[in-house]
């Protein structure tokens, strides 16, 4: 393969457009690390943008935290590596993904849910698990019950019925209001008979 011949004044006035070496790079047909090569024999210093993340400090802080969006997600959208997103999140101080992770459930949430019959894949939704099995597992850690078979085989795969989230949303959504308008009748007595 011919090596593809390129000046350090071309590499020099595309690295004050403010280009990253790899987009410098592709520029001029050659590798990034060719004109790394270049630039230290030479005795020069790129000072061009070393990766170009297109996200300020919070928006990045806050795609990092949202586990809806995929790391490769973020570096498609910022135009670097992965490696790239991950560093930047390091040199933030931003915890790692995994960590996020395990700290966003809340076991309190996890056992009503599970004691509801809330099905698996809701829970691993709701809880960004990669899989129904991680829920699984986070339920053997809790000490839950297993799921039991019921008699049906034909329906819930013989499963005992489930509800979906919403349904169990909904019906805690109720218990809080019925629990409101009791104290609030509650108060009201009292006021009567202070009166």
């Amino acid at each position: 393969m011919a090596r593809r011949r390129f000046s350090t004044q071309d590499a020099i006035a595309l690295m004050e457009e403010g280009l990253t070496r790899q987009e410098a790079a592709r520029q001029l047909g050659v590798t990034a690390w060719a004109i790394a090569l270049r630039f230290r024999s030479e005795g020069l210093e790129w000072r061009g943008a070393q990766h170009r993340l297109r996200f300020d400090d919070t928006t990045f802080a806050r795609l990092w935290n949202c586990h809806a969006i995929t790391t490769d997600e973020i570096a498609v959208a910022a135009g670097v590596t992965r490696q790239a997103v991950s560093a930047r999140a390091h040199s933030m101080g931003l915890p790692s993904r995994n960590a996020l992770r395990r700290r966003k459930m809340e076991p309190a949430l996890f056992r009503d849910m599970w004691q509801a019959g809330v099905r698996l894949r809701d829970i691993a939704r709701y809880f960004d698990y990669a899989h129904t099995a991680c829920a699984s597992a986070a339920a053997r850690k809790l000490g839950l019950p297993r799921r039991q078979r019921g008699p049906s085989g034909h329906r819930n795969g013989g499963w005992v019925p489930t509800i979906t989230l919403e349904q169990f949303l909904e019906a805690r959504l109720a218990g809080r209001l019925r629990a409101e308008a009791a104290d609030h009748d509650r108060r009201g007595r009292i006021q009567r008979v202070g009166a």
